[in-house]
């Protein structure tokens, strides 16, 4: 996946990862360089609450209006 593209991959196709820890640079995994980021990034991802663990999710209609209502502004396409 093309990281620096997410916003585009979430506005074409409705999906989101959701629960990506906030500590953690938004990145590719490959690219975190720090050990700590990755091990916590590891743990979010093998949580064992599914509602908590970071994981593609299926956005909702409203709200994939409103990121490509968000995607298009980035763009300046009102």
């Amino acid at each position: 996946m093309k990281y620096e593209q997410y916003m585009r991959l979430v506005a074409d196709h409705g999906i989101i990862i959701r629960n990506w820890p906030e500590e953690v640079p938004f990145m590719n995994p490959s690219k975190i360089g720090s050990l700590y980021h990755l091990r916590v990034l590891l743990e979010a991802l093998c949580f064992p609450d599914s509602n908590q663990r970071c994981k593609w999710d299926q956005l909702s209609e409203d709200e994939w209006k409103t990121k490509r209502e968000e995607y298009m502004w980035t763009l300046g396409e009102k």
